[in-house]
């Protein structure tokens, strides 16, 4: 769970976020849109390494590497800047 801003704290609405292995460049695990409070919510992850991607028009996308470990809610936001 998260939310994804842009760099004055306002939520990104519809920005697409995306978590991939960490250590390649498969294929999505999970590819959700951020609501109209730019949150997003990620269920049912196996444990491991992750890379969350974030991007949406008019900002440069932005990646960042986490670790999902077994029984623990995990929260990380996201800052997209304006192209």
């Amino acid at each position: 769970m998260g939310f994804v801003l842009d760099e004055a704290g306002n939520p990104v609405i519809g920005a697409i976020v995306r978590l991939l292995p960490a250590n390649t460049s498969d294929q999505p695990v999970k590819t959700l849109r951020t609501g109209t409070d730019g949150k997003y919510l990620v269920k049912n992850l196996a444990p491991g390494p992750y890379r969350v991607r974030a991007e949406a028009r008019g900002f440069l996308p932005v990646a960042r590497l986490i670790e999902i470990k077994p029984q623990v809610i995990l929260s990380f936001d996201l800052e997209l800047r304006r192209t």
